[in-house]
């Protein structure tokens, strides 16, 4: 498993046609993986004697819901966060000026992540 550059709780695998990609957020762990990362993962919390919820599969007849994120399947894997948006604060520029790019950055860090 690797650590994320940008995010160091996700997780990620693509070797040896085990491909697995992790969230984990405080109690609350989302995968998306192939058949084969799942069978290992199930056998290695079992060996180690971890108790974790059942799995949900996403098909395109259910919806999954994870830490107040929707995940659905229609023709792509769509992903909506609806309460995020009342999170918003609008980014305001001063007219004439534009801030760096790490300036920027740090306000939608402040504004959009937190």
């Amino acid at each position: 498993m690797h650590h994320s550059a940008f995010d160091a709780c996700l997780l990620t695998n693509t070797e040896d046609k085990v491909i697995s990609f992790i969230t984990v957020q405080v109690d609350n762990t989302l995968i998306a993986a192939n058949e084969q990362f799942l069978v290992k993962e199930a056998t290695e919390l079992q060996k180690a004697g971890f108790l974790s919820k059942p799995l949900e599969w996403l098909t395109k007849d259910l919806t999954l819901h994870f830490n107040r994120i929707n995940i659905k399947q229609v023709d792509k894997i769509i992903v909506t966060q609806e309460q995020q948006i009342h999170h918003l604060e609008p980014i305001t520029i001063e007219k004439g000026s534009l801030p760096s790019i790490e300036k920027l950055s740090d306000k939608l860090k402040q504004e959009y992540i937190t």
